[in-house]
This record gives C-alpha cells, sequence and structure tokens, in this order.
C-alpha cells in the first residue's frame, strides 16, 4: 500500500472539535527519545539518550467567534494541566495523547483561524 500525505482533518481538544484548514503542512512529533553518540577518550563511542516531549506544531484551526473558541483555548491555556487531545488526519490515522497549548493563540480575523501548538504526550493509535 503506497503512502498517503495530507493535512490534518479535525482536532479535538478537551472535547471540543475543531476543523483544521486544509492547506497546512502540520508537524507531529511523538514523545520519544533523542540520542546522540560521543566520543570516549579510548576513541570508543557511547550513547546517551534523553528524553523529549511530544508535539503538534504548525495547526491552524477553525475559530467560531460566536461559540467562544478563542476564549474556551485561553482557558485551557490558563490551566495547570494537561488535556485529552485527539488528532484525526485526513488519510484516518489518529494520534491521541495529554496535551497543553504552549504558545499564544493568535486569531487570524481574515481567515478565522488559530494557530495552535501543544506539547505532552502524543502517539499513534
Amino acid at each position: 500500500m503506497a503512502a498517503v500525505g495530507g493535512p490534518v482533518e479535525s482536532i479535538t481538544i478537551n472535547g471540543r472539535n475543531f476543523v483544521c484548514d486544509s492547506e497546512d503542512d502540520v508537524s507531529i512529533t511523538p514523545k520519544g527519545f533523542n540520542n546522540e553518540v560521543k566520543q570516549n577518550g579510548d576513541g570508543t563511542t557511547r550513547l546517551v539518550k534523553s528524553w523529549h516531549v511530544g508535539s503538534i506544531e504548525g495547526l491552524n484551526i477553525t475559530i467560531d467567534e460566536q461559540a467562544g473558541d478563542l476564549e474556551f483555548l485561553q482557558d485551557l491555556q490558563n490551566k495547570c494541566e494537561f488535556v485529552p487531545v485527539q488528532c484525526t488526519l485526513v488519510n484516518g490515522v489518529v494520534y491521541n495523547g495529554t496535551m497543553q497549548i504552549t504558545d499564544a493563540v493568535k486569531l487570524s480575523t481574515k481567515e478565522s483561524t488559530a494557530e495552535v501548538t501543544l506539547n505532552g504526550d502524543v502517539e499513534k493509535l
């Protein structure tokens, strides 16, 4: 079966569904390890592993100002906890996790979208 790419179809953040901009090229990074190879004094090498958090970046979601979407997202960002997130790609692949909005959510009034960056635990279902 050939690989099928495409945009994020929708994302559910703390139970609220948002439709995504079909032109986005979103970056999804599952939680995992960074690997660093270091040189030892005798010429051998060793592997040093460190954790990195998962992320969803470059995602523009449609904002309904009448429904209070922007305020909803800001309220979530103000919380001191992670929230459930489910991200569905157009090819049917789903990423799931508990995350938090990390960058300021800015409304584009022309496009009626806001770019959202999420960090935390995310993995493919």
